[in-house]
């Protein structure tokens, strides 16, 4: 048993792992022979894979949390077969943006595997994909605007998750910077309150300090996005490429450049 991050993590092809308290955080790559997450929940942290030999379960009272961010891997189970039982949950954490956007690396779509292995089940708690609860941290949201269509998606060897990166002002993901995001910034209330825990992404901290504050309007400023209209098109409208997609996003950029270079 993973009793908590304090403990003891199976690291064995040949030995079994039941989690059973509220939340097991891997710290690490770790491999097991069998994997029940028969309570609470399993956290496989951005950048740790769980390698499991048999059979990764999930009961009807736990859930496993997959942690993505970064433009390299998220938190993935790769396993054998995969059981999910009526009641099982699936939850997601955002560690980290996608992209560097101080670089303009927003918009781009990125559909990510979360779980790898044999399955005929779903999840039957998963994230929503409906704006307002989409969000997953760092400027990140679930999306059905991506390639797959939906926000997680199944096929016989695996579980993946769509995912949009957000541009700075973008508080709600819609793929707009606009006069609505200005008012969840006024009506949060927090500007030039300095630094406190309910300062997020979709009140305004969009540099991940804990405040919001006057880098914050510069950065949605910065994108020259404001009042632009859609600045990330669904992937369906790209034909599922991702250079279709960058290709919008550096010619939203160009309109910008030139309206700049009109005002000077």
């Amino acid at each position: 048993q993973a009793g908590n991050p304090l403990t003891y993590y199976p690291d064995s092809p040949i030995e079994d792992a039941v989690v059973r308290t509220d939340r097991v955080t891997l710290p690490a790559n770790r491999q097991a022979g069998n994997v029940t997450v028969e309570s609470g929940s399993l956290v496989v942290a951005d950048n740790i894979t769980l390698t499991v030999a048999d059979d990764f379960h999930v009961t009807g009272n736990g859930t496993y949390i997959s942690q993505v961010g970064g433009p390299a891997d998220d938190g993935l189970v790769v396993t054998d077969t995969i059981t999910l039982d009526e009641g099982s949950s699936l939850d997601l954490e955002c560690t980290a943006t996608l992209g560097d956007l101080s670089l303009g690396q927003w918009g781009d779509y990125s559909s990510r595997p979360i779980l790898i292995g044999s399955l005929s089940d779903h999840f039957t708690n998963e994230p929503s994909t409906a704006t307002g609860d989409n969000h997953l941290g760092k400027g990140v949201f679930l999306t059905d605007q991506g390639a797959n269509s939906q926000g997680v998606a199944y096929d016989a060897g695996s579980v993946a998750v769509d995912l949009l990166q957000a541009a700075p002002g973008d508080t709600d993901g819609n793929r707009k910077v606009e006069g609505a995001d200005i008012l969840n910034i006024l009506q949060a209330g927090l500007f030039g309150d300095g630094v406190t825990p309910e300062a997020n992404w979709g009140n305004g901290d969009f540099n991940s300090d804990g405040k919001i504050s006057g880098e914050d309007i510069l950065a949605l400023l910065g994108t020259g996005l404001f009042g632009d209209g859609t600045y990330a098109l669904p992937v369906q409208d790209l034909g599922g490429k991702a250079d279709g997609q960058r290709e919008h996003n550096r010619k939203t950029q160009d309109r910008q450049l030139e309206k700049l270079l009109e005002k000077l």
